[in-house]
């Protein structure tokens, strides 16, 4: 009896590799059927041969209705046949490109005390750090610098530039920037910050994600490529402590204008791109420039206790005596 059992699964198993189902029915036809049992159309069937969840809607009563947020209405938009715009939002990203490079190469050369190689790493992974994780978040794999080989490139270049030209420049000065020097680069690191949350942004919206997502994965392309930095160079991650201000909040507040512009407002991609880096830069020049920056548990429960003891020493009991 044992030895029969066996014999059936095995020959079921071995239909199964054969690409026919447990119960004598290929997969494709029990696939095919299971469809059209719930009555979808095409463009539903094509979704399940590709394995999601109905990504592009969701079966309700037999029919794929579209979902809830108009995300892939807007993805279209995204796209962009103005050279002008396409030209301004290339120049700031390859911009911040080299840019995060150079203050990456940096920090490794003072705090980290790397080599050459550490240096141009840790300066590469500074810059295309943020967008190698959204990608990876999106599925968009490979990642943009290995279709795009320029990045690469750049990100090396700027690296290799900041750590044999910059000693060189700075003779007689040393590392420390002037008051001028630092507020231009304060400003170019705004410029670049919002142009890198637009890029995240964009690049969410096109993949169709909820509107709610869409800032997130912005701030993400434009702040993890310095926390990673932070962590190769065994420093705590700057952008989460109040060192640096409001800096990930600006390219949270970057992201979410872009979104506002394009979900619900409707203005034209140029229109949002602009709104979009001109929200992170005001937001920036509200820390470096103003010294606006959020609160931290300290100095929140410090000035709770602040507030009790004025409205202590402000009670009826406590004036008479």
């Amino acid at each position: 009896m044992l030895g029969r059992l066996v014999l059936r699964a095995s020959s079921r198993l071995g239909a199964a590799k054969a690409g026919t189902g447990i119960f004598g029915r290929s997969t494709t036809t029990s696939s095919r059927l299971a469809v059209s049992r719930l009555n979808v159309s095409g463009a539903a069937k094509v979704s399940s041969r590709v394995g999601g969840l109905w990504p592009r809607g969701f079966v309700s009563g037999g029919a794929v209705k579209k979902p809830p947020f108009k995300a892939a209405s807007v993805a279209p938009a995204c796209t962009t046949s103005d050279i002008t715009v396409k030209l301004a939002l290339s120049i700031m990203d390859y911009t911040g490109t080299a840019l995060f490079a150079f203050t990456g190469t940096l920090k490794a050369a003072v705090l980290g005390q790397m080599d050459l190689l550490g240096c141009t790493l840790v300066g590469f992974t500074t810059a295309v750090g943020g967008g190698t994780v959204r990608d990876f978040m999106l599925g968009n794999t490979p990642v943009f610098w290995l279709r795009q080989p320029q990045y690469i490139a750049l990100g090396v270049l700027s690296s290799l530039a900041t750590f044999f030209a910059f000693p060189i420049l700075r003779k007689g000065k040393g590392l420390e920037f002037t008051e001028t020097e630092q507020q231009v680069l304060d400003w170019a690191d705004s410029i670049c910050l919002g142009a890198f949350c637009v890029v995240g942004a964009m690049s969410a919206t096109k993949a169709g994600l909820h509107w709610l997502v869409v800032p997130v994965v912005g701030m993400v392309t434009s702040t993890f490529g310095g926390i990673i930095r932070d962590l190769l160079c065994r420093q705590k991650p700057w952008v989460c402590h109040t060192d640096s201000g409001l800096y990930a909040t600006t390219a949270l507040g970057g992201a979410t204008a872009f979104t506002t512009c394009t979900n619900l407002v409707r203005l034209p991609i140029g229109a949002a791109i602009g709104a979009g880096v001109a929200t992170c830069v005001f937001l920036r020049y509200l820390s470096f420039g103003l010294g606006h920056q959020l609160p931290t548990f300290a100095s929140w429960t410090s000035l709770l206790e602040e507030t009790t003891n004025k409205n202590e020493d402000a009670s009826p009991e406590k004036k008479k005596k």
